[in-house]
């Protein structure tokens, strides 16, 4: 059966240059750094599961959430086959603070876009799906 995952890159434009967030896996998970990511439950839409892990996972709400029509399949560690569907959310005010799930997250850090690079994700599909978003504001 298909795993349904998404994964959503958030992007402040109001600072001066845009930034994205990136979040820190806890040690459990590899303490690596990577955008919003997580499974859509049964009954959700993707965007209903993207919309729900941006909430739960930075507490931001965005009302500028797009989809990128970007999707990856792949294996999980567990070998199951996974088809994931990327999301943008722009913020037009910067959080004043971000709620990290400690069940995932141990930190985050918010970087000029053009300053990303493929070495800052442990999966290149994280660095694409920024490549996507960017594209999609300028």
């Amino acid at each position: 059966m298909l795993h349904k995952k998404v994964q959503i890159v958030i992007i402040d434009c109001s600072r001066k240059g845009p930034k994205a967030l990136l979040l820190k896996t806890n040690q459990k998970r590899g303490e690596f750094w990577q955008n919003v990511t997580g499974s859509v439950e049964p009954g959700e839409t993707f965007f209903q599961g993207a919309q729900r892990e941006l909430l739960e996972e930075t507490g931001i709400k965005s009302d500028k959430f797009y989809d990128l029509d970007l999707q990856f399949t792949f294996k999980d560690q567990y070998g199951k086959e996974v088809e994931e569907q990327v999301y943008v959310a722009l913020l037009e005010k910067t959080p004043t603070e971000i709620l990290l799930d400690a069940n995932e997250h141990i930190d985050y850090k918010w970087k000029q876009l053009e300053t990303i690079t493929k070495d800052d994700f442990k999966f290149s599909s994280n660095f694409e799906a920024l490549v996507r978003a960017w594209a999609r504001i300028k």
